[in-house]
């Protein structure tokens, strides 16, 4: 991670939505086993987390949307309306990157 913080991989945690292209994981670590937190982009996510999809280019999301105007991604994986959120509160790709 940026901030030089390791996370073995494999490490059970959480992964929720903030804001715009940032998520939170919170995982257990440190030496009591202690709840900890590292904010990260989610633009890459697909390259952190196992399931999770890589945010397209605009230029990628542009050609989508001439194609399928209805349908919309999110880094889970999900197929959702452009203005629409998936099941665990990940917004669409348009929508996280304020295209709409």
């Amino acid at each position: 991670m940026k901030s030089g913080i390791v996370i073995p991989a494999g490490t059970p945690g959480e992964l929720s939505y903030i804001k715009n292209v940032y998520a939170q994981f919170d995982y257990y670590g440190g030496g009591a086993f202690e709840m900890q937190s590292v904010g990260i982009s989610l633009m890459k996510a697909g390259d952190k987390f196992k399931g999770m999809k890589n945010v397209p280019s605009i230029a990628a999301l542009s050609r989508k949307m001439e194609d399928d105007c209805c349908v919309c991604g999110t880094v889970t994986g999900a197929r959702v309306e452009p203005d629409g959120e998936d099941e665990y509160g990940f917004p669409s790709h348009l929508k996280m990157l304020g295209m709409i």
